[in-house]
This record gives structure tokens, sequence and C-alpha cells, in this order.
């Protein structure tokens, strides 16, 4: 028997079948509105992409590459419209996303371009400041938490801007190698000179906290740029160096020679300089295998050296795992035994690693004077006397013949007002007064110095006119 339905059951289904179409748009509006939500997510994602593309190509200087970008933006919103069931469907809404985004980037990379000539040292092009450190703690203050990291060890660190001193424990961030290497890379493309980059490695004296020795690095780069003329971009190495009342207190715990490579020594500055060659070692080898090695325009590396950072240059490249090529090292008022050069003296592998030395000293150096009085103890009781104070000695017969690529330059009478303004700048006018300053750059450029005139009866020794 068939049934029929009443005109009063027909009432009801259509009442009922109200709502169910209501839910069903309601439903393809929450959908639509998922898909919608899930578009403006991937294109988030999408500017973010290619924002990193962006700062990727101007660390290396090249274009952006945005291919991978664009995938994954058309798969992000394929599966928002899957998951839609054509609620959402593109249009030429993608390719408008893609335009826009892309407009945006092209801003966001002409304000990163616009960095590159700001910081501290206006007018210079590099986007970063450099500072590489085995302290186990860089910012720490106090004595005991002042000292080397694990053998080996290194942190890296930059700051926006070109040599950025001011307020070094805000400006600075720990990077990783790989973005320290991108972004020093970047840069050092823009320290051509004669078809050669320069590279240069400072390392600070004693007395210098990390925050000192940030701010030291960033104002020595700058006035090479501005008083030398030198192209080159200077990075730093921070040894664990006490503030200037411990170092002075808590020189060393005993004489050399040096102890054996390990155990790693700490408590003293010298102590904390012998624990650290290992990591001095680990710099000069990764800056040779990665950026010197690999770089398709040569590049001379030069390292600068200031104070009780001769003695880390000393035993550093002494405790080298593998031989290293330096082109150039520069000695400035260089607080070890003024014997150190001589052949078969503590000093032999500087000569050995370095194509070119220069030994910069003076015998104004009150600082250097001081040193060989109060620290008497702790240096060479045969040739105690400073090698930043009198410079290497000439003329010995051999076994004690100076090296044949190293030069001493008698700065002595630039080191002298109104260059310097008092005795107790001496030490420090290395960095500052701009005869010295040119020559430096002379030398790390192997360009002529007319104003160093030969010492009689050697051909090793220059004195630094004004």
């Amino acid at each position: 028997m068939v049934r029929t339905l009443g005109m009063g059951a027909l009432v009801a289904l259509s009442l009922l079948a109200v709502p169910a179409v209501a839910a069903a748009r309601l439903d393809d509006a929450a959908r639509a509105r998922r898909c919608q939500a899930a578009k403006l997510a991937a294109v988030g994602r999408y500017q973010l992409c290619l924002a990193d593309a962006e700062a990727h190509a101007v660390m290396q200087q090249t274009q952006p590459v945005v291919a991978r970008c664009d995938r994954q933006l058309r798969r992000r919103w394929e599966k928002a419209e899957r998951r839609g069931g054509g609620t959402c469907p593109t249009t030429s809404d993608l390719a408008r996303v893609r335009l826009a985004s892309t407009r945006h980037g092209a801003r966001i990379a002409s304000q990163l371009g616009a960095v590159r000539t700001t910081g501290t040292c206006s007018g210079v092009p590099f986007a970063y400041s450099y500072m590489v450190t085995n302290r186990a703690t860089p910012f720490a203050t106090a004595k005991d938490a002042v000292v080397p990291g694990a053998p080996g060890s290194l942190t890296f660190w930059t700051a926006s801007g070109a040599y950025q001193s001011s307020d070094p424990q805000s400006t600075y961030t720990e990077v990783t190698e790989t973005v320290f290497l991108e972004r020093l890379q970047a840069d050092l493309a823009l320290a051509a000179s004669a078809g050669r980059l320069h590279l240069g490695l400072y390392v600070h004296g004693l007395g210098n906290l990390f925050t000192e020795a940030l701010a030291e690095a960033a104002a020595f780069g700058c006035a090479l740029e501005r008083s030398g003329q030198w192209p080159g971009l200077l990075i730093g190495f921070s040894w664990p160096s006490y503030d200037l009342f411990d170092s002075a207190y808590y020189y060393a715990s005993s004489g050399p020679p040096p102890p054996p490579l390990t155990p790693q020594t700490s408590g003293t500055i010298r102590d904390n300089v012998l624990g650290s060659r290992q990591s001095f070692d680990a710099l000069v080898q990764l800056l040779g295998s990665r950026v010197v090695a690999p770089s398709a325009t040569p590049v001379t590396l030069s390292f600068l050296t200031h104070s009780e950072g001769n003695y880390m240059l000393m035993t550093g490249l002494a405790a080298l795992t593998q031989p290293a090529q330096v082109d150039r090292c520069l000695m400035l008022a260089a607080d070890v035994s003024a014997v150190s050069l001589q052949s078969g003296e503590q000093g032999a592998a500087i000569a050995a690693t370095c194509a070119e030395v220069t030994v910069y000293y003076s015998g104004a150096d009150e600082t250097l004077g001081s040193s060989n009085y109060e620290f008497f103890p702790y240096h060479r009781s045969d040739y105690p006397t400073r090698l930043g104070l009198i410079g290497p000695y000439y003329g010995f017969l051999p076994p004690k013949a100076l090296a044949p690529n190293v030069v001493g330059l008698d700065c002595s009478s630039v080191t002298v007002a109104p260059a310097v303004a008092s005795i107790i700048d001496v030490h420090s006018s290395y960095r500052t007064v701009p005869a010295i300053l040119r020559d430096q750059a002379e030398t790390m450029l192997s360009l002529p110095h007319p104003k160093r005139h030969a010492i009689s009866g050697t051909s090793q020794g220059f004195t630094l006119a004004p």
C-alpha cells in the first residue's frame, strides 16, 4: 500500500528545510572564512620568506632567490582552497599578492641598503661590526667570571652599522658562525683596493672587559678608515682580559716560558692568554679556510695586535695545529721581550706565519717602562726590556739574527705633543695618531712609505717622521 503525505506533513517538512538550507549557507560562510584566514596566514609566511631571501641577498651581494617562496605560497593556497570546498577560489589574487609582496620586499631591501651607510663611523659602507671571543661569559665583569671558555671554543658577535662603538652591550648580539661568516663575506666584498680585498684582525691588550674591547676595536677600525685611508674591514678578537685594576694585580702566576698547550689555564692575565691558545688557533684556521681560501678575489689578511695582545699573538701562533699564512702582522706597543723576534726565540712562529712583520714602538711609552719595572719577575731576565719600547734588536750575529721579514719602526718622533696629549697616552696612541695610522694603512696595502727613514747600520730599522 502506498501512503501519501497530507498537507500538514508537507508544511512540516517545508518548515524543517528552511533551517537546513540556512545551516548549509552558514557552513559555507564559515569554510570561506577559514579558507581566507589560511590564505592570509600563508601571505604572512610568504612575506617572511621574501624578507629572509632579501636579507641573504644583501649579505651575499647577489639577487634574491624567491622561487622557493612562490612554491610555498601556491601550495598553501591550494591546500586552503581544497579544505574550503570551492568557497574561496583563486582568480588573479595570487599574482597580486606576489606582486605586492615583491614590491614590499624591494622596499625592505632599499631600507637595508640605507643601513649599510649608517653606524658610528658614518659613511663607511659596511653593514655590520664584528667581534669574536672565547670568553666563557662575555659581558662578565667580576674577575673570577672572566675566564676562557672550553679549549677551542668561539662565540661570534655583530652589531648593525660600521664600527659600532655606542652602548656595546645593547648593540652587539651573538650570532651563529654561519651568520657571522655570511655577513663578514658580504662586507668584505666592499673592502677592495688594487684588485684585492683587505681584512684585518685586531687583538686588544689587558685592561679591556668585553664592552671596552668592542668599543676599542670599533674606534680603531674607524680611525684606520678616516685618518689612514685604509679601505679594509677590521674585526676583533677578545681574549678574557680583566678590568685595568685586576689586570695589574693579577698579571701572571709564573715566569716564562709558557707551559705546555694543555691543560688549559686561567686565573691571571697571562694564564688567561695561555688558556686561549686553542681558540686563537681555531679562529686563525677559520679565517683561512672559510674566508680567505674560498674568496674569488685575493684577500690580504693582516693581524694588528696591541700591548698584551702581542703575547696572545706570540703564544697563539706557536700553538697552531696547522700551518697558516698571514700577509701582514702589525705589532703595536708590544709587551713582550725585545728579543722575541730574533732567530730561535719565543716569537719564531710570528715570523714563520706572517709574510711581513712590522714592529711599531716608541721610547716615550711610559706604560711599557712601568711594565719593565712592575712585572720584571714575569719577564725574561736576560732580555726583560719590552719590544714596544726599544724595538727589535738589530745587528745580532747568528743565531740571534733578526728574522729577515721583520721591520722595526721607531715612532718616538710622532708620539709626542700635540699629536699625543700626555705621556700616559703614548701607549694607546698607535690607534689615534694620523701619521701612524697612515703608515699602518700603507703597510697593509703594500704601498710606499714616504715618511720612513732608515736607521743607520741596519736595513730593517726605520724611524717615522711627523
